[in-house]
C-alpha cells in the first residue's frame, strides 16, 4: 500500500505558519536593518561629532564667562529656532 500524497490538516497549518512567520520577520526585519544601516548610508555622523567655531580666543578672557550661541549642526529647517544652542 502506498500513502497518498495529499497533506493532512496539521502540515497544511504548520506551513502557513511557517509563512505568516517568515512574512512578519522580513516586514520587521526592514526597518531595523535602515536603523542600523543609516550612518553608514547617510553619512551624517562627521557633522554630529565636528567642532564649532564660537569666534576668536580674545572674545572668552580667562576667568570671565560669556554668552555664546550657535546653530545646531544637525538642525533641520523644521526646527525654526530650537536649533539655536546657548
Amino acid at each position: 500500500m502506498t500513502v497518498p500524497d495529499q497533506i493532512n490538516r496539521r502540515q497544511l497549518f504548520v506551513k502557513l505558519g511557517l509563512l505568516f512567520n517568515g512574512v512578519v520577520g522580513v516586514l520587521l526585519g526592514i526597518p531595523i536593518g535602515r536603523f542600523l544601516l543609516s550612518p553608514v548610508v547617510r553619512g551624517r555622523q562627521g557633522r554630529y561629532e565636528s567642532w564649532l567655531s564660537l569666534g576668536p580666543l580674545d572674545q572668552y578672557p580667562a576667568g570671565q564667562t560669556r554668552l555664546a550661541t550657535y546653530r545646531n549642526p544637525v538642525a533641520t529647517p523644521s526646527d525654526g529656532e530650537t536649533a539655536n544652542v546657548a
